[in-house]
């Protein structure tokens, strides 16, 4: 049984304006207890599914914002099942970013990095309530060098009263510099549960970033990702577009297996009590073939069986406006930033 392991790691430093994930300022003293409990769960679903896991990916929160001792135990009880050269990814915020920390996951098993840079500008990380600092970002990817780390994606955000056409050519400028092999370029979206939506501030039009990216010779392989060269397609994310089982671990984690899709428990303190618990959703037919169209159609690599869709009549019509294409029996959105449209479309 083939599936993806993700981890939710919910400490952070401080709460970023626009974050609503499921995320608490740090607390030390619940960092051992939290740990434990997501092996219990771990050991649970392992041993019961015995999964051959091709991908691993640690979010948060900030993952590295914990010292790295606590992930050792919890590597032994995964990487077993772990497929050869299989992708293992940790999220990092740049200002916790050390030579020390990158040394000790590398020696665990974790390949590549994904870090929250969101932007080089002062006065932007600023506006978006970001601890970083340029100076910050400068010294991760120094220690990233010294520690001879290759695979490194870092996330952008755009959309903000700042980005108008020359902040996002310095934004590009920026990142050019940088040897990183992924990038994920995410419009602002202010959503429920963020404290920019409670101080009531709103959505930004704004410059798009991704023909920027496209002239610099970034591929937009889905609708916020985008790579130079195929072999560093994220393929963790793929698995996830594509509808592959996958394993959820820690506080608010969703997961999916066969024909449900589970949550745990969103309290971070009654997860520790209780790793086990979890609420089952299950898919109808109708649905499962839904989500299928819409995550399909946001990838430029995966799209959908035109058998597939639910509304042929739209189909033909969208292919004979050239909304879509098809190719070898796929239907593949022409927009990638008009995916969830066409998909709405073709329902």
């Amino acid at each position: 049984m083939t599936m993806l392991l993700y981890f939710h790691i919910p400490f952070c430093a401080s709460k970023c304006g626009y974050c609503a994930f499921n995320s608490i300022i740090n607390n030390i003293d619940l960092h051992l207890p939290y740990f434990q409990a997501m092996q219990t769960q771990l050991k649970s679903f392992l041993y019961h599914l015995n999964p051959s896991i091709e991908s691993v990916f640690i979010g948060g929160g900030t993952p590295n914002i914990v010292n790295f001792w606590l992930y050792e135990n919890l590597f032994q009880i995964f990487m077993p099942f772990v497929q050869k050269n299989a992708e293992i990814t940790l999220e990092a915020n740049p200002e916790f970013l050390n030579v020390e920390f990158i040394r000790h996951i590398q020696e665990y098993g974790v390949n590549r990095i994904s870090m929250g840079v969101q932007s080089f500008s002062t006065q932007k990380l600023q506006w978006l309530e970001r601890n970083a600092t340029p100076h910050s970002i400068q010294s991760a990817f120094i220690a990233l060098d010294q520690a001879n780390f290759k695979n490194i994606n870092i996330d952008l955000i755009y959309g903000t009263p700042f980005d108008d056409s020359l902040q996002l050519l310095n934004e590009l400028e920026s990142l050019q510099q940088l040897p990183i092999t992924h990038l994920s370029a995410y419009h602002l979206s202010i959503e429920n549960g963020s404290k920019f939506k409670q101080d009531k501030r709103q959505n930004y039009e704004g410059e798009e970033f991704s023909f920027l990216l496209e002239k610099a010779g970034w591929w937009q392989y889905e609708v916020s990702n985008y790579v130079q060269c195929k072999e560093w397609i994220c393929q963790h994310n793929l698995g996830y577009w594509n509808r592959k089982e996958y394993i959820g671990v820690g506080a608010g984690a969703v997961g999916f297996l066969q024909n449900y899709r589970y949550t745990n428990l969103l309290s971070i303190q009654e997860y520790i009590k209780n790793p086990k618990y979890i609420k089952k959703e299950f898919l109808s037919s109708q649905e499962e073939s839904l989500e299928r169209l819409f995550l399909g159609l946001r990838c430029a690599i995966i799209g959908v069986k035109k058998t597939d869709v639910p509304n042929q009549e739209n189909l033909d019509i969208a292919i004979k406006e050239g909304i879509v294409e098809e190719r070898s029996g796929r239907i593949y959105a022409k927009s990638l930033l008009l995916a969830d449209e066409i998909a709405l479309f073709l329902s």
